[in-house]
């Protein structure tokens, strides 16, 4: 969790205290207001799903797959071929993936228990998450592709040693070239399809 996140939690917090939820009217209004934000994420994507088909880029690059869930992240990671297109839908769809679990969960969270925190908490996190995505400044802000060269990093949520100020231990360094010679070569790839068009 980093330290902006920390800030919201404890704000949300503060505002829980001083707020009296007890009055069903201050419960719809967070309920509404979580509806709201949470729909406008969704018209986000979706509006990014669009941009990401109607830009129908063919160029292919070479990305690689991070080891999954339960596997040892000092593995090296696997390089596969895929077009721009492919893989920013697979962005896409890892991004809904996680929105679509976290709205459930949440909403079981309110229902079951009536808990108030989780559904501010979330009407901070994911339009913050929408936004901090690469999809994001690409497609909706207008970034030039060049500027994010394929593969792009994979944040890890869990992952507190760049907070704490040391170097993730399972990091190897020939990991790292060979993502930036592949990165290098993904650009290329694209301006040079950028040429031929």
């Amino acid at each position: 969790m980093s330290m902006s996140n920390i800030g919201k939690f404890l704000g949300v917090y503060a505002m829980v205290q001083v707020v009296d939820f007890t009055d069903e009217s201050n419960v719809m209004l967070v309920r509404n207001t979580y509806f709201i934000v949470q729909s406008l994420c969704w018209v986000v994507m979706l509006g990014m799903f669009f941009k990401i088909k109607m830009a129908a880029n063919k160029t292919v690059v070479q990305a690689v797959k991070s080891p999954g869930l339960g596997q040892d992240p000092s593995t090296e990671p696997t390089p596969y071929s895929t077009t721009v297109e492919e893989y920013h839908l697979g962005e896409l769809w890892a991004l809904m993936g996680k929105l679509a679990l976290s709205t459930v969960i949440v909403n079981l969270l309110f229902m079951k228990w009536r808990l108030i925190p989780p559904l501010c908490m979330q009407c901070l996190l994911n339009p913050q998450q929408v936004y901090d995505c690469n999809l994001f400044a690409i497609h909706i802000s207008g970034k030039d592709e060049k500027e994010l060269p394929i593969p792009w990093e994979q944040k890890n949520p869990m992952d507190f040693s760049k907070m704490l100020g040391k170097e993730s231990k399972h990091v190897k360094k020939s990991q790292e070239k060979a993502l930036k010679e592949m990165r290098a070569a993904n650009v290329k790839a694209i301006k040079a399809d950028k040429k031929a068009q």
